[in-house]
């Protein structure tokens, strides 16, 4: 894609000193920083998150409606297609504004977190 660190720092809203820890394998990015990454790169994020599968995402169905409300969201995850609430659910948060997102993951993480305890 020929992005610099700091082209990509922009677009992730991370710092750069973050996209060259990822890049030497000193830290990971988090789930939603990788989604994005894979987003923005044009990789699949099964690829990216764990270095199986294929490297380019799916491509779209050939009976896909061109400028549908979902055009370039996440509905596929793991080679699974998400369904039900849960695709709705994906799509609902990929639409919100990346702090809004964090806000929402930051929710998830404690609400698992009390019922794993």
């Amino acid at each position: 894609m020929g992005l610099s660190q700091s082209q990509l720092a922009a677009s992730l809203e991370v710092s750069r000193g973050a996209c060259g820890q990822w890049e030497q394998g000193v830290s990971l990015p988090s789930v939603s920083h990788m989604a994005e990454l894979a987003r923005i790169t044009e990789v699949s994020f099964e690829w990216l998150a764990t270095g199986r599968g294929r490297v380019a995402p799916p491509s779209e169905p050939k009976n896909a409606k061109a400028g549908s409300e979902e055009d370039g969201l996440v509905t596929e995850f793991a080679g699974r297609t998400l369904s039900g609430e849960l695709r709705e659910v994906v799509i609902w948060l990929q639409k919100l504004p990346k702090t809004e997102q964090k806000q929402v993951i930051k929710m998830l993480r404690s609400m698992r977190n009390l019922m794993s305890a």
